[in-house]
């Protein structure tokens, strides 16, 4: 037996400031999380627009050939935006484990799995087809 002097009880007040400050620094993750993945999204859609602008600029040249390229791209960008908004969800479900956070965490992460993986076959198809890729 290990002697109460050699590994005294935490005191309370201890463990309630450590809970406190690792559930403020998961806030912060989820904050983070969600800033990286409105980033990652909007890039996308401008990197979209850009290169859709380039395509409907060629006068006279309408090259419907690049679409699928397009699309491709903009897609993995909303995939991967869809993925850190998972993560997020899950990290503000451990921060608030209650069970309407669950239920809207179990709702919202279905719709982005199954958005997610339409998604990501799409993408699949157009590069198995796309002869720019």
């Amino acid at each position: 037996m290990i002697p109460a002097a050699i590994h005294p009880e935490p005191a309370a007040g201890a463990i309630d400031g450590a809970h406190a400050l690792v559930m403020h620094a998961l806030e912060w993750a989820v904050l983070g999380i969600n800033t990286v993945c409105a980033a990652v999204l909007i890039w996308g859609v401008l990197i979209g627009i850009a290169r859709f602008v380039l395509l409907e600029a060629r006068w006279g040249k309408r090259d419907t050939t690049r679409w699928p390229a397009l699309r491709q791209r903009v897609g993995q960008y909303l995939l991967f935006g869809l993925e850190l908004l998972i993560a997020a969800d899950i990290i503000e479900t451990m921060i608030r484990p209650t069970l309407s956070q669950l239920a809207i965490l179990g709702g919202v992460s279905l719709l982005r799995i199954v958005t997610g993986y339409a998604l990501g076959r799409e993408l699949n198809e157009i590069a198995a087809k796309d002869p720019h890729d």
